[in-house]
C-alpha cells in the first residue's frame, strides 16, 4: 500500500511541475518575442533615419503581434510629437531622435497572471 501512495505522489508532482513549467516558459517566450520586436523597431528606425514608411511598417509589425506601439519623436526645434498610430507620423526630415514604447500582455494562465508590460528605449 505504501508503494502505491509513493508512486501516485511522484506522478502527481511530475505532472504538477510539467504544467507549471510550461506556463512559466510560455510567459518567458512572450517577453523574449516582445524584446526582439522592440529591438528590431529601434534598429529599423535608426537605420532608416526615421523615414515615415519604415515607421509605418513598425506600427504594422506591432499590430500583427497584438502589441501597442507608441513613438515619441523629438524634433530639431526642441518640440516633441507622439505617434500612437501610423497616421500620426511626422515628416522625417526634422526628427533628431525617438522614444519607442512597446506595450505587450504577459500572461501565465496557471497562476492567473495577466499583466500589461512596457518596453521603452531610444532610437538616435
Amino acid at each position: 500500500m505504501s508503494q502505491i501512495m509513493k508512486t501516485f505522489l511522484g506522478v502527481f508532482l511530475i505532472m504538477f511541475m510539467a504544467v507549471t513549467s510550461s506556463g512559466v516558459l510560455s510567459g518567458f517566450l512572450t517577453v523574449v518575442e516582445a524584446q526582439n520586436l522592440h529591438a528590431q523597431i529601434i534598429n529599423e528606425l535608426e537605420d532608416s533615419d526615421f523615414h515615415s514608411d519604415v515607421a509605418r511598417q513598425c506600427f504594422e509589425s506591432a499590430a500583427e503581434k497584438n502589441d501597442v506601439l507608441s513613438i515619441t519623436f523629438y524634433m530639431a526645434d526642441n518640440s516633441t510629437r507622439t505617434a500612437a498610430s501610423a497616421s500620426e507620423i511626422p515628416a522625417s526630415s526634422d526628427i533628431v531622435k525617438a522614444r519607442v514604447e512597446l506595450k505587450f500582455n504577459y500572461s501565465v494562465a496557471f497562476f492567473g497572471i495577466d499583466q500589461e508590460h512596457v518596453l521603452s528605449g531610444y532610437a538616435m
